[in-house]
């Protein structure tokens, strides 16, 4: 009996009662009984960017016809880290999305009859690691050779009790091609399926990436017809190259309320209104998110409509050009690069300072950093619009954020501040802080 697998990417988040919001995540799943029957009646997955590092939500609920243990992976193109998340960050997303009253545009179609929805020495396979997440047992490896990972994923399923069977053809090209592509990294999520619906916990996965991605291609052993949906919060101008990356459709103006054409011509992407959010409202989602976008970011949802037959996944490029500091003259090395937030210039506290001969505190209560030079004393409080120098609160251009793990101030004011004059070299993306002579 040939496998059936019925996904409905779907789930609504309801903004306003016209216009629902429907978040999927894109894993392969590898059945390994020809017997079962199985469906994902809704799946979520958020995304958080900086441009250098990616943060993705992902969790599904599942049904089977049987009982059945169930083998997901999630292609990645860097060492991730890998975490549970509060089960209840999809509800609190919800919420915020409604809370920003986040909508599409209205969309006017005539639907045709019958559419459907549906390092060390050298390893063939390395183990990162395994771990036990609540329902999910997790195991992320490292693939050096194709063949010897098909062999792994055999005694893999042996080892894990699974029954075997080989994987189609349509799973393999889709594995091989994730690997021509310097996709190395593969998240394997073994979870236990029950005849009742159930939402899986939601996984976390973090990984360094100057793209913005989203696997796509993985859905294509699914077929048919269907929807796919990404909440994201990011700087505002990744949201807008996403946006040009996607191709949004724009609805007509002044369309009649009985439309008598198709719109908007499937397949499609549409991006939902835009809104700037302060991460402390994201930590309802995960507490991560700031760590990754800072104190401030947009929220927007892109959802697609149409064949579920990708030829690209989501791979956008959203690295920026990278910003050199010279202090008299001598590149600085940071390890955080600096970054523009709001057109300003944020550097490592730590390292900037630190190079100036300055000492550099880290008050993990009051979460903020103390800066000493002679008798200047500099304290930048996280996420706070102002600063005190020597006791005296001032307002810098924007408040200090934290990338990477690291503190991240602003350039121009930390600079003139230690005594510096800035330049700004705009042609060659290059900061020059001299000290007077």
């Amino acid at each position: 009996m040939k496998v059936k697998i019925f996904t409905v990417l779907l789930l609504l988040i309801m903004l306003v009662l016209v216009f629902p919001l429907i978040a999927n995540a894109d894993r392969c799943i590898i059945i390994p009984r020809d017997d079962i029957v199985l469906s994902e009646p809704g799946q979520k997955a958020f995304i958080a960017h900086n441009g250098q590092e990616e943060l993705l939500i992902l969790s599904t609920d599942v049904k089977a016809s049987k009982n059945v243990s169930v083998l997901e992976f999630m292609p990645l193109p860097s060492r991730p880290e890998v975490s549970l998340a509060q089960e209840d960050c999809f509800t609190n997303l919800k919420e915020l999305v409604k809370r920003y009253n986040l909508h599409y545009p209205p969309v006017y179609r005539i639907m045709a009859e019958g559419t459907k929805s549906g390092g060390a020495a050298y390893a063939p396979v390395e183990l990162i690691f395994r771990q036990k997440l609540g329902v999910h047992d997790v195991t992320a490896v490292k693939i050096n050779d194709m063949t010897e990972f098909v062999r792994w994923t055999k005694n893999y399923f042996k080892k894990s009790k699974i029954p075997y069977r080989e994987l189609s053809q349509k799973e393999k090209d889709i594995i091989t091609d994730y690997f021509n592509r310097g996709f190395k990294y593969f998240v394997f999520d073994l979870i236990q399926v029950k005849e009742e619906v159930r939402t899986v916990p939601p996984l976390i996965y973090r990984f360094k990436c100057g793209y913005f991605y989203y696997p796509l291609i993985v859905t294509n052993h699914i077929g048919g017809v269907g929807e796919i949906e990404l909440v994201c919060y990011a700087d505002e101008n990744i949201l807008k190259k996403l946006s040009s990356y996607l191709k949004i459709s724009r609805p007509p103006e002044n369309v009649p309320e009985v439309a008598p054409q198709i719109w908007p011509p499937p397949p499609l992407w549409l991006a939902s209104t835009r809104a700037g959010v302060e991460a402390v409202e994201t930590k309802d989602v995960s507490p991560l998110i700031s760590e990754i976008t800072g104190g401030y970011a947009y929220l927007q949802a892109f959802k697609y409509e149409g064949p579920l037959e990708f030829k690209n996944d989501l791979w956008l490029k959203v690295l920026p050009e990278e910003i050199k500091v010279l202090i008299n003259n001598s590149l600085v090395i940071f390890d955080v690069p600096p970054v523009l937030f709001k057109g300003v210039c944020l550097v490592p506290a730590r390292g900037f300072s630190e190079s100036l001969g300055a000492k550099v505190y880290w008050n993990g209560i009051k979460k903020e950093t103390v800066i000493k030079k002679g008798e200047l004393n500099l304290v930048f409080p996280l996420y706070r619009d102002y600063v005190f120098i020597n006791g005296k609160k001032v307002y810098p251009d924007v408040p200090v954020q934290q990338t990477g793990g690291r503190v991240m101030v602003p350039l121009r004011f930390i600079s003139e501040a230690l005594g510096l004059k800035v330049e700004w070299d705009k042609q060659n993306n290059l900061v020059r802080a001299v000290a007077p002579i």
